[in-house]
């Protein structure tokens, strides 16, 4: 057992669930009471693993113990962390996406880093997308279609996080003081709105900050108890204070639907243009071509249409 000082790395702590209150409570009245049992995971000096036990164990200088764990890379450690996570409870499905899309770019990255000539870890040329697979003759797994099957989902929905968590990335570093609540659950926000946002200058998402929180503080105070509930059902007019008025409802915003839309519209362009970039089209079916191809020929006429309706005539 030691005191020894160890080193806590931001960005791996932040694919640390944090401890609820109460949690964290009962860990240190556990720290306390037993000690440290529980060995304190590090590389090179690093955590990785026991950032809560380790902080706990400082404060209250209880000897703890380490366990020392090699990686290659920085990004193998960081897989590591996110697969160990996603085997906890208590988990939001908001953190959940987070962690898988966050492993399945580092452990790419990693892979990168070992094999400069552009070969996986299996030895195999590793594109981007993989959805299309070639069953025709057995091979070990690609990533994305291990990732999935660990966690009991498709290869393309890993795809899908990855996007979902490269999105958090960017609002991590427009606006950090969101990221907890969007983590946590605590802003419902979709996938594709998540994306959407990420686009936005951080006085933008504040802005729709502000929002949530108004929204959220208006419908707990126009929730009506169940006094006044009792109140209507006897045939009485609840008490004043319970009625909304116009006045306090969020004001209407004309353009919202527009410059959603406009927000969107991006990450289209970059998933079109990094598909251009890293697909290898000899490597996909013909049928997986014929819909894409399809849902572009429709986009296209819908895109025309919508320019005319808005009154910037037919296109060139």
């Amino acid at each position: 057992m030691s005191r020894q000082k160890l080193i806590i790395d931001p960005e791996f702590k932040g694919l640390i669930r944090p401890l609820t209150t109460s949690e964290r409570e009962q860990l240190e009245a556990d720290l306390l009471a037993d000690g440290c049992i529980d060995s304190i995971i590090v590389w090179d000096g690093i955590i990785v693993d026991g950032h809560n036990r380790y902080e706990i164990c400082t404060e209250h200088d209880i000897p703890f113990s380490t366990t020392e764990m090699s990686f290659d890379s920085r990004e193998s450690a960081m897989a590591w962390i996110c697969a160990r996570q996603l085997g906890r409870q208590n988990l939001s499905e908001a953190t959940r996406k987070y962690l898988i899309g966050v492993q399945y770019d580092a452990e790419k990255l990693s892979a990168a880093h070992r094999n400069k000539m552009g070969l996986n870890q299996y030895g195999r040329l590793d594109p981007e997308s993989e959805a299309e697979i070639d069953n025709s003759s057995p091979r070990r797994p690609y990533t994305a279609e291990r990732i999935a099957k660990e966690n009991n989902i498709s290869p393309a929905t890993v795809l899908k996080y990855s996007i979902y968590s490269r999105a958090v990335e960017k609002l991590k570093h427009k606006v950090p003081e969101i990221i907890p609540k969007i983590l946590s659950g605590k802003y419902k926000i979709s996938h594709d709105n998540v994306i959407d946002l990420a686009e936005r200058s951080p006085q933008e998402i504040r802005k729709v900050m502000r929002g949530i929180e108004d929204r959220e503080e208006a419908s707990n105070r126009y929730k009506v108890p169940r006094s006044a509930m009792q109140e209507v059902s006897q045939g009485k007019e609840p008490e004043q204070k319970m009625r909304t008025t116009v006045k306090d409802m969020p004001a209407f915003d004309p353009d919202a639907e527009l410059i959603g839309l406009t927000l969107t519209i991006p990450s289209w362009v970059s998933s079109m243009d990094r598909l251009q970039q890293n697909v290898m089209l000899d490597k996909v079916t013909s049928r997986a071509k014929l819909q894409l191809i399809k849902a572009l020929v429709t986009l296209d006429d819908k895109a025309i249409k919508l320019t005319q309706y808005l009154g910037g005539g037919p296109r060139e």
